[in-house]
């Protein structure tokens, strides 16, 4: 089972958000992405 968390961060006066994808059990990292949108493809896994 996968979870994703999205936040966003902070940087001189903009937003960038990180998406995370996460094994649920193991909680190693499966995919990450860092975007200055928040469009539905940033949490999208090709």
């Amino acid at each position: 089972m996968w979870v994703a968390d999205v936040t966003y961060l902070h940087f001189a006066e903009q937003f960038a958000y990180l998406a995370v994808v996460l094994d649920a059990f193991s909680r190693k990292v499966i995919g990450w992405a860092l975007e200055h949108h928040l469009r539905a493809s940033l949490a999208a896994m090709p």
